[in-house]
């Protein structure tokens, strides 16, 4: 290369510098600029080329209360075009403004969410963000996640001024909703509750909520590490087809239950008692083409099975099938 050449990077074509921008890690909450951001800084020609590609800008993680990363949230939306985007609100502060600067500039754009998640520090944050959403149909919208990051839980949080007419998929982690909940909630093909803070025991109306308002319901994951479920509760649905289930390690999972029946029943079965819970189990290759759900390991413990009469040694042979009541 002679002193007047210019460095080979410079001579890609544009179609390959958008490809390498588009060849990058899933969306990080780390403070690196995303590959995009960096070429688009190198060179005007990389400049133009990158900052023409609207699909290299649909994914954007903005800090609410910090007005330089609103700036920047803004640039992604302008660059975004017509584009779906999938968006990451943080709002690590609880002295949120009452309208962020990203928020306003979120607002026109919002029919292009198709994936929003929303992780905070305090519920007042929490409820500043949901307020700030435009009372509108968010059409794109297929999978909402919300995150208390902090050790304080929010429960019975209002989620029915939403208005997700499309949504598929909800995870909530450390936060519950409120009930009854909104209608948009039944239309739920994956629904995630991890390290649910509201007590079952004072109110059960969860799983009802489950169990009434699911019908398309395939996947579900719920965290007891903090319920217990109260005499009567349940889940059903014939819909499921994963199923997992958290507990305690080391405690014995619904104490107060009376009975866990696993359905549908196929017409050959194996059947093991406990003392307070009835577990119906068949083997594997019994039940190739009906839905397997996955319980968590700790429901497993060989102390826990072996101190209430389960056989232990037929287990891992074993999978449960169907409802849980």
């Amino acid at each position: 290369m002679s002193p007047t050449s210019p460095p080979p990077i410079l001579l890609l074509p544009d179609e390959l510098l958008i490809e390498i921008a588009a060849v990058q890690p899933q969306k990080s909450l780390t403070p690196e600029p995303p590959s995009e951001w960096v070429l688009s800084h190198v060179c005007s020609r990389f400049r133009r080329a990158v900052t023409g590609a609207a699909a290299l800008w649909t994914r954007i993680v903005v800090d609410l209360c910090c007005d330089t990363s609103a700036e920047i949230f803004r640039l992604y939306l302008e660059r975004s075009g017509v584009c779906e985007m999938d968006a990451t609100l943080r709002a690590m502060d609880s002295d949120l403004p009452a309208a962020p600067k990203g928020l306003q500039y979120l607002s026109p754009h919002v029919g292009r969410i198709a994936r929003l998640t929303i992780i905070v520090e305090a519920r007042q944050a929490l409820e500043t963000i949901l307020s700030s959403l435009p009372n509108v149909a968010m059409p794109a919208l297929q999978h909402l996640e919300i995150e208390n990051s902090s050790d304080r839980d929010i429960d019975l949080l209002d989620l029915s001024p939403l208005k997700l007419p499309n949504i598929t998929s909800l995870k909530m982690t450390r936060c519950t909703p409120s009930f009854p909940p909104p209608q948009w909630m039944r239309a739920l093909t994956h629904l995630h509750l991890e390290d649910n803070p509201y007590p079952v025991r004072e109110n059960s109306d969860i799983f009802q909520f489950i169990t009434m308002q699911h019908p398309s319901l395939v996947y579900l994951y719920l965290d007891l590490m903090k319920a217990i479920f109260p005499l009567g509760s349940g889940i059903v649905s014939q819909s499921l087809t994963h199923l997992d289930l958290q507990f305690n390690e080391g405690e014995k999972p619904w104490p107060e239950l009376d009975v866990l029946a696993i359905r549908p029943r196929p017409a050959e079965i194996e059947n093991g008692y406990t003392t307070l819970q009835e577990v119906v189990c068949w083997k594997r290759s019994q039940q190739e083409s009906l839905p397997t759900f996955k319980l968590s390991e700790n429901l497993f413990e060989r102390e826990f099975w072996a101190e209430n009469g389960v056989v232990v040694e037929l287990l891992e042979e074993y999978s449960m099938i169907g409802s849980v009541f």
